[in-house]
């Protein structure tokens, strides 16, 4: 179960594991909403912080996502294809590389070199 909020989706998700959300404030929302609409990796038991969760609904939901259901084996079938897709975007390419991560290797570079 994740309230949503990015660095929880990352690990889920580099993990191959798909979600339980509970999104409760900010971009967990939206980002809640992306997961199950667009990516199909997550269903939600609730939104918010003034809502009642029952132990039937967070059960129902755990066993929708683990169970043998067709819509549970595609969830976990989706969050290993985007397993796949992170481990693709973290391998060594050369100069292929984003910016980002460019970026983050110079500053590592110039702060050992800074250092010495």
């Amino acid at each position: 179960m994740s309230h949503c909020g990015w660095n929880s989706v990352l690990e889920s998700l580099k993990n191959g594991m798909p979600l339980i959300g509970w999104p409760v404030a900010a971009e967990q929302l939206y980002n809640a909403k992306t997961l199950v609409e667009e990516v199909g990796v997550c269903v939600g038991v609730a939104r918010g912080t003034n809502v009642e969760v029952r132990e039937e609904n967070i059960t129902e939901k755990i066993e929708k996502v683990m169970g043998e259901s067709e819509e549970g084996r595609r969830m976990r079938r989706r969050a290993g294809e985007v397993k796949e897709m992170i481990e693709e975007a973290m391998r060594d390419e050369g100069d292929s590389k984003g910016s980002s991560v460019k970026a983050m290797h110079q500053f590592f570079a110039a702060a050992k070199s800074s250092c010495l």
